[in-house]
């Protein structure tokens, strides 16, 4: 049915502040792709299957999670790119402790579009110049998030 339904994930809502944090550090590196921060994390020697995992952030951005999981389809035989849509501003900054006290000065729903507004903008973007400068004809792409 036509309608609000038509979404294959629905927008972030208040169940996206609630998580746990991993410990662990990620092994990839950070380049500047299309202008974003870009967290980007390769296959191990002789596993590359020759194909891109397009990693996209949840609310929570990076962190150790975030980069556990982008190695993880690098173990996989990926070539991992994640970008940072968030400019250093995940929701995580914005909480007092690990126990889900957010600050009460937080405007989620600000925070919100602010980042959905700047990310329409500069994701298309980053594609492009990701297939451009690390993919080929032959790549096939795969989209998480």
């Amino acid at each position: 049915m036509p309608g609000q339904d038509d979404y294959l994930a629905k927008p972030s809502g208040e169940c996206c502040l609630k998580g746990s944090i991993h410990e662990g550090e990620g092994r990839g590196r950070f380049e500047t792709v299309s202008g974003m921060n870009t967290y980007i994390t390769s296959p191990k020697e002789g596993t590359a299957n020759g194909n891109i995992v397009l990693y996209f952030p949840d609310v929570w951005g990076f962190f150790p999670n975030g980069f556990l999981i982008m190695d993880g389809f690098a173990d996989a035989g990926y070539q991992v790119l994640g970008p940072d849509y968030f400019r250093g501003d995940p929701v995580w900054k914005h909480r007092k402790d690990r126990n889900d006290n957010s600050d009460p000065n937080f405007d989620y729903e600000a925070w919100k579009v602010k980042h959905i507004t700047f990310a329409d903008e500069a994701v298309p973007k980053w594609v492009t110049e990701v297939k451009s400068k690390f993919g080929n004809s032959d790549t096939k792409y795969a989209c998480v998030g």
